[in-house]
């Protein structure tokens, strides 16, 4: 019984810790996202957690019940293992690689505060700008579409921020029609078939670290021949990344063709 006692308050301790950080992850830019929400069911399942655990403590003669609820977390627990497998394992593969004479940079959007990058987009946009500082042959696809509380398009606002910092207009391809990772691929081999170029196409992916493994992949399916450049992200809203990414991988494995 002690054993149970102590694994109860870990995962009401658990539980507390999530929920100070999902009332954080809400005080920020794009409060709404599908992070947040991940974040906040994570909170009440290790909530539920320390109830299952507390009510065996204090109800043992309940068995029925307890099977029932012990079979809820023993799943819980094994998909918590599968998590942080898959956090493991997108952080160890974000690392940068080469492909030789890339003929485009492709920046990957994200989520905008108002009609400015938010922080995980200005990371993104740093580490391309550096790029095409560097390499001033390399033209850059910004692609990223319009959010439900953005007043602009992800891509028009990379396209502004690059300007500004010097880099030239006709060396910047628009993409403003993708919601998803697929659809940023989609949706840029289909501009630049519109071009002449004829696939495979080598371009250098720009997108956050936690994101670069799936968006590879994806873009290998569209037809690309693929090198990365990781992006930072900030430590504060890393874990919140990671729990969604975890199912958009899913999600991409699945149905992403």
């Amino acid at each position: 019984m002690k054993k149970v006692a102590v694994l109860s308050k870990i995962s009401f301790f658990l539980g507390v810790l999530s929920l100070v950080y999902f009332f954080f992850l809400l005080s920020l830019p794009g409060n709404l996202s599908f992070g947040v929400v991940l974040t906040g069911l994570l909170c009440l399942a290790f909530m539920l957690s320390g109830f299952v655990l507390y009510y065996k403590k204090n109800h043992a003669s309940l068995k029925g019940v307890w099977k029932v609820l012990e079979v809820g977390m023993i799943i819980f627990l094994c998909w918590l293992v599968s998590l942080f497998f898959v956090a493991f394992m997108l952080m160890n593969n974000a690392q940068p690689t080469k492909v030789d004479n890339p003929e485009y940079l492709m920046i990957l959007g994200a989520s905008l505060d108002g009609d400015q990058p938010g922080l995980t987009l200005e990371k993104r946009l740093l580490v391309g700008l550096t790029y095409l500082q560097e390499h001033p042959e390399i033209p850059v696809i910004v692609s990223g579409g319009k959010g439900t509380d953005e007043t602009t398009s992800e891509a028009k606002a990379m396209s502004i921020f690059l300007k500004a910092n010097g880099i030239s207009a006709n060396r910047i391809i628009l993409e403003e029609n993708s919601r998803s990772t697929s659809e940023n691929f989609k949706y840029s081999a289909e501009i630049l078939q519109q071009r002449g170029e004829i696939p495979p196409v080598k371009i250098l992916i720009v997108t956050s670290n936690f994101h670069l493994f799936r968006a590879s992949m994806i873009a290998n399916r569209n037809g690309f021949i693929s090198g990365n450049i990781p992006a930072p992200t900030p430590l504060n809203v890393l874990p919140a990344n990671l729990l969604r990414e975890y199912f958009a991988l899913v999600n991409s494995f699945a149905l992403d063709r």
